[in-house]
């Protein structure tokens, strides 16, 4: 499992909203180098209240940019309540999902706790172990 944590303070995060900012941007040109607030994601997502979301919406911004995956450096980064988490687009495998520090994934399956803990470990991971609000929301 790969992990990445970055965190810096960013002095223009206003409280309770999900500011977007763009190194790079292959399909939109005109959207490098800019810094906005996810207007649409707090409307219609909740990103304002939900630093999870807010992240997504970097991940997301990522790959609507056409931002290649092997690309090593950060290209989004999504700030929140003034702290500033980076992503990264090699942080997690392929159908793997950044929060925090941890790569997480989504398997739709109804199976018993053993059966759930045999399949993570199969794949090198673990089940969720889930340590705060924020993360529950998320997950």
């Amino acid at each position: 499992m790969k992990i990445l944590l970055l965190a810096t303070v960013i002095a223009s995060a206003a409280e309770g909203k999900c500011i977007i900012t763009s190194s790079v941007c292959d399909h939109f040109p005109h959207l490098t180098n800019k810094q906005f607030e996810d207007v649409l994601g707090e409307r219609y997502l909740g990103t304002a209240d939900n630093e999870p979301m807010c992240l997504r919406r970097a991940q997301q911004f990522h790959d609507w940019c056409g931002n290649p995956s092997s690309q090593s450096s950060v290209t989004v980064a999504a700030s929140f309540n003034a702290q500033t988490q980076l992503y990264s687009p090699d942080a997690c495998d392929d159908g793997w999902v950044l929060y925090g520090s941890a790569c997480y994934r989504f398997v739709d399956s109804l199976v018993d706790f053993f059966e759930a803990e045999a399949r993570c470990n199969a794949m090198g991971a673990n089940l969720a172990s889930i340590h705060s609000e924020a993360e529950n929301e998320f997950v």
